[in-house]
């Protein structure tokens, strides 16, 4: 982190900015989002000239920051040479997103070699982590569709109360209606479905 916060001070717009791995060391969201952060910072700098080059595990960053024209997505795609004695891999930068497939480590675990029973409560492991996770998605998801329900019938009682039975003048209606209004626009904007990664 110091070296990040050194590099934002220091950068010219003749600065060559190599960063690898920012954000290791940190849950995977800290990680996400200080990388983000940090590019965000280095790509709005009056530093338009300086070539950064950012490396990073975190593939979220390639859609989060794609939005930006002087940005550039490259990955580096892998070839698996088995031998004898090992393996041996190759490395091609490559325009656009990384297509590797989930659990890419389990396959370089493999390839190394670990023994089978290893393998075996890693996958189980990994895959169970990764079940937990859309688990946690889907009931975040459910739990928003619900809150919205509870709030668009919410929102036609009090229109339909106010229909049927306000005696307010006008001023104050519309002041409770524009109240209402609010609400529900808060409710809605807060539960808004992120877009699904893809």
């Amino acid at each position: 982190m110091a070296a990040s916060a050194m590099i934002l001070s220091l950068a010219t717009d003749k600065s060559l900015i190599l960063i690898d791995e920012l954000g290791r060391g940190t849950s995977p969201e800290e990680g996400i989002g200080i990388s983000h952060a940090i590019a965000e910072e280095l790509i709005h700098r009056k530093v338009v000239d300086a070539f950064v080059l950012f490396a990073t595990h975190y593939q979220d960053l390639s859609t989060t920051l794609s939005r930006y024209p002087s940005v550039i997505n490259l990955h580096l795609a892998v070839q698996n040479n088995l031998r004898a004695n090992g393996f041996k891999l190759k490395f091609q930068l490559l325009d656009g997103f990384s297509d590797t497939v989930p659990h890419y480590g389990l396959e370089l675990a493999r390839l190394a070699d670990l023994p089978q029973d290893v393998l075996t409560e890693a996958k189980r492991v990994a895959e169970r982590l990764s079940e937990m996770e859309a688990e946690r998605r889907e009931a975040s998801r459910s739990t928003k569709i619900q809150t919205r329900r509870k709030a668009m019938l919410s929102l036609k009682t009090q229109l339909t109360q106010a229909l049927d039975h306000s005696k307010l003048p006008d001023e104050a209606l519309a002041a409770y209606l524009l109240t209402l209004q609010k609400e529900i626009v808060n409710v809605l904007t807060d539960t808004a479905e992120e877009p699904e990664d893809g």
